[in-house]
């Protein structure tokens, strides 16, 4: 849902937002371990952290969970192992039973999704 500064502001058009989404599931990872560090007070006096860390997961997670099971693990394998170019067509394929390019097509609708729903 945009927000109505995002519709009022026109540096939105110039944001690659798909770009955002996969620089946001990149990471993921990163940001969940802060949280857990800030929760088990390994970073004690990293308020500004804390609340950040915590804010992306907000944003993050509300819009990862809108997606089904199938969409997250085809992102997760593209996106979020550290490794956009692992093989992760071809491990899908075998894993859903689908061809590779069936597999880029629903890479590519899981994507938009998670984008529009990250920033729209």
């Amino acid at each position: 849902m945009k927000t109505s500064t995002q519709e009022s502001d026109f540096r939105w058009n110039f944001v690659n937002k798909e770009e955002a989404a996969i620089k946001a599931m990149e990471d993921y990872k990163l940001m969940k371990k802060t949280v857990k560090l800030i929760e088990t007070n390994y970073l004690n006096g990293y308020q500004h952290h804390q609340q950040a860390a915590k804010q992306y997961m907000d944003w993050f997670q509300t819009s990862w969970e809108l997606l089904t099971l199938e969409q997250q693990s085809i992102l997760e394998a593209y996106y979020m192992t550290g490794n956009r170019n692992s093989g992760a067509a071809k491990t899908l394929s075998i894993e859903l039973e689908i061809s590779e390019s069936t597999v880029h097509r629903r890479k590519k609708t899981a994507l938009l999704l998670l984008t529009n729903n990250l920033f729209e």
